[in-house]
């Protein structure tokens, strides 16, 4: 298995560009919501130019506002969707007040929340015969998004992996293997716990509750825990641990009737790691053979490049 050290944080706060001092956070994409898009023919995949979005606490209450810069014919009625941090919809979508059309942007003012409160969300926009999903976003009420209020990281291993838990997939009748891409992880201990995050980089269809199981000396420790999931990407704390312990985990999700199992992790708390200690072997699905793979984002999308070739993360070339 493969280990980068890394210092970035987390994709949530990378995507967050504080604009003031006050408690704004703002960002720009062009990725769509998986799994709404999956399930919705007239969905649109690839958005050209993708939208720019903006939160803000304010006395009237928290104001979403997200402006699309593609200029679809016909765009109108915005509806705000609102997801637990375990990636359930909350209620029903919500019709946004604000529509401006002239300049294509959304907004809209919850309330009833209170500082620290986390809000993940995402936008649909209905045009002509077509529907578009933004992907999830997320922010902390009262946040500005700035570097002071981000944990300070003392040690922190990543790597990327196509393989499952032999044990739990041969054991469980469900269980299968959708990885192509794959999927990359980061465990990081901080100055406030050991923050996990796994990344599932397929296209994998009703791509849905992850859990997180810990092990020691090969069993299981402990019950499974639920995980927060933010699009495809899946997080957890650890609050209990001190520099030098042992964490051994794997992931399981559930997708259309199965689930996978991610192979087994282990990371010692404190620790940073050397690139060099592995090689990238990612299969491609375009048959190229192996080589150097690059990931790097452009304009929000993760690509991956390899052998002169670039791909989306879904496996098609871009």
């Amino acid at each position: 298995m493969k280990k980068t050290l890394s210092f970035g944080l987390a994709l949530v706060a990378a995507l967050m560009i504080p604009m003031s001092a006050s408690a704004i956070c703002s960002g720009h994409s062009n990725s769509v919501d998986l799994f709404y898009s999956n399930a919705n023919q007239a969905a649109n995949l690839s958005p050209e130019q993708g939208w720019d979005w903006q939160v803000e606490t304010t006395a009237a209450g928290v104001e979403i506002t997200v402006q699309f810069l593609d200029n679809y014919v016909g765009m109108a009625a915005p509806q705000l969707f609102l997801f637990s941090e375990l990636g359930v919809l909350i209620g029903d979508p919500i019709p946004m007040t604000g529509w401006a059309e002239a300049t294509r942007t959304a907004t809209h003012t919850l309330t009833g929340y209170n500082t620290g409160d986390k809000i993940v969300f995402l936008v649909q926009i209905a045009y002509a015969d077509h529907v578009l999903f933004t992907e999830r976003m997320q922010y902390i009420v009262g946040s500005s998004c700035s570097p002071d209020e981000q944990p300070t990281v003392l040690g922190s291993c990543s790597g990327h992996s196509t393989a499952v838990d032999e044990y739990y997939t041969s054991a469980d009748h469900a269980a299968a293997n959708p990885f192509v891409l794959g999927y990359d992880w980061t465990v990081k201990t901080t100055d406030q716990a050991v923050e996990i995050e796994v990344s599932f980089l397929d296209n994998i269809t009703g791509f849905a509750a992850p859990y997180i199981f810990f092990f020691k000396n090969g069993v299981m420790d402990g019950p499974d825990h639920a995980m927060e999931l933010l699009g495809q990407k899946a997080s957890y704390s650890l609050t209990d641990k001190s520099a030098g312990d042992e964490v051994n985990f794997l992931v399981k999700i559930a997708y259309a009737g199965h689930v996978a199992f991610t192979e087994r992790i282990t990371y010692t708390v404190g620790e940073n790691c050397d690139e060099s200690q592995g090689i990238d072997n990612t299969p491609f699905p375009s048959g190229e053979g192996r080589g150097e793979a690059r990931k790097f984002l452009r304009d929000g999308r993760l690509l991956i490049e390899r052998n002169g070739k670039t791909y989306t993360a879904t496996g098609s070339q871009f």
